[in-house]
């Protein structure tokens, strides 16, 4: 396959792929990249696992091929701040020509919510985005919407994946031209935005990082009186100050608290580079407290259906998201409906219901509120966030205030998330050992084990493992080398404790034992 390569890409890549050193060579070639939890996703570089101008003209011509086989013409097609996102979208505007297809685009960088937006808004037929939301900066992506704006699920995919895996990845496409899309989308956008408002509460001083990334693009339209932090405000795909640009983490936010210190801000918000996902910390007595994926979705919740009456209504969530909602649905007569992992999953469903979506979240950081979206979104996120913690401020309290008094109401609902990265062949094959293990060994304590490989609706390779009043959540990442564990416990912090070192170890001991086996 190697050879294939390099008789058929420019001089400059023959240098590059004849130069890599036998390690990442075959890293590159070993295995094709796959659709995984959020599309395709890799390292950009050369051969068939890694993100390169000839992955997407295959790409591109078996979805055009798809595109044009069901009559299906007009295309979006958006990029944000990762390496080559212009080039790559030029690629797929060129590819897709060829097929008779019109696309539509920016000539800049774009958040991941307003394409889906504009589909719906501008009735396309289909959706791209070059993105590798909060992935390294050694990585990007493609996502693939149909014209509901949804990303597409497995089954859907099926009609898609043969006419891409047949088709090649070389020969050179004439240029072409898409349309502009009209400003008054981006009107429309954040309009909508603006109409989630519930309440108006007091002035809250508030920073705003968008981690290099495509929320730059739309937050002061959205936020106006938001405080950026300038560093962070510059278009970067390398992510120069920061090295791991994930709002889910607080090591993302070191230029965001200089920048509040400096100005004395009482609120922090951030979005991942495509500005799907929210991130958010607190001052609360006197400190920041950073908050995670599932505290931002309870407090959002808490504070649309506490303030809103809804008949008929129901929530999406992800299973591996806290079931502290489900409580709180629970008391406002709320339905909830769990999905697998990935805002397909969600955005599909909604497609689906006739019931009222109040609203669709996941742990990692990502949630809907309206139905014009049917991917996570930021600024929707960011908005009532930011409004919330303005309303509990002229209450005298701050957001952590109020996840105090859902604690009391509910129980102390502990979560985290552990993530062990595995990277390259022998990662893949140790994390498909660790779940074997799981779903298969004896643990001490374990009162209960669920495989999803066995569910009639959330079919997937998840285990569900119970401990006492601990929950734990155990799948392969769909966008990343990790495996990764949920572990929830509600009201008993020993237990908690306990279970995070058991896991540790068990992981550990388990590796040990691949390891020994493998070399011998």
């Amino acid at each position: 396959m190697i050879e294939t390569w390099l008789a058929n890409i420019s001089k400059p890549d023959q240098l590059l792929l004849q130069n890599m050193s036998e390690e990442d060579r075959n890293d590159s070639f070993y295995t094709s990249l796959s659709f995984g939890t959020g599309g395709i996703r890799g390292k950009v570089g050369l051969g068939p696992n890694r993100m390169s101008v000839y992955l997407v003209k295959k790409i591109m011509r078996g979805y055009g091929q798809f595109l044009q086989s069901k009559g299906k013409t007009k295309v979006a097609i958006f990029h944000d701040n990762r390496q080559m996102g212009d080039a790559f979208q030029q690629e797929a505007v060129n590819v897709l020509a060829t097929f008779g297809i019109t696309t539509y685009a920016h000539a800049e960088l774009r958040p991941t919510p307003l394409l889906s937006f504009t589909i719906r808004q501008m009735g396309l037929d289909a959706g791209i985005n070059f993105t590798a939301s909060h992935n390294p900066k050694e990585y990007q992506g493609i996502k693939l919407y149909d014209e509901t704006g949804c990303q597409y699920i497995p089954s859907q995919l099926e009609a898609v994946l043969p006419l891409i895996e047949e088709a090649s990845y070389f020969g050179d496409v004439p240029t072409a031209s898409y349309a502009p899309i009209p400003a008054s989308v981006e009107e429309d956008f954040i309009s909508m935005v603006h109409g989630l408002s519930i309440k108006q509460g007091a002035s809250i001083k508030t920073v705003y990082t968008p981690l290099h990334g495509a929320g730059s693009t739309l937050i002061k339209q959205v936020i106006p009186d938001v405080i950026p932090v300038e560093q962070q405000m510059v278009v970067d795909p390398y992510f120069t100050t920061v090295d791991y640009p994930n709002p889910e983490f607080e090591t993302a936010y070191e230029y965001a608290y200089k920048t509040a210190k400096l100005v004395g801000a009482e609120l922090i918000l951030a979005s991942d580079p495509d500005a799907d996902r929210i991130g958010c910390s607190v001052l609360h007595q006197g400190n920041y407290r950073f908050l995670t994926g599932n505290e931002i979705a309870v407090l959002i919740l808490d504070y649309i259906v506490s303030n809103k009456t809804f008949e008929n209504g129901i929530i999406f969530k992800s299973i591996v998201t806290s079931q502290l909602g489900d409580a709180i649905a629970k008391k406002y007569g709320i339905e909830v409906q769990n999905t697998l992992t990935g805002f397909k999953w969600m955005g599909y469903e909604m497609n689906q219901t006739t019931k009222h979506v109040v609203m669709a979240y996941e742990e990692s950081n990502g949630v809907i509120l309206h139905d014009s979206v049917r991917d996570k979104d930021a600024f929707q996120g960011m908005f009532i966030l930011h409004e919330a913690a303005s309303v509990y401020k002229a209450r005298g309290k701050t957001l952590v205030d109020r996840l105090d008094e859902l604690a009391t109401e509910f129980g102390h609902y502990q979560n985290e998330t552990l993530n062990f990265v595995l990277e390259g062949e022998s990662g893949m094959q140790l994390i498909a050992h660790l779940m074997t293990q799981f779903r298969h060994e004896s643990l001490p304590g374990l009162d209960s084990r669920y495989d999803y490989l066995n569910d009639p609706v959330n079919n997937d390779n998840v285990l569900e493992l119970t401990f006492g009043p601990s929950r734990v959540m155990v799948r392969p990442s769909g966008t990343e080398p990790k495996l990764k564990m949920y572990i929830e416990t509600v009201s008993n912090e020993s237990s908690h404790q306990q279970i995070i070192t058991n896991l540790h170890r068990w992981v550990e001991e388990m590796s040990q034992t691949w390891t020994t086996k493998s070399a011998a």
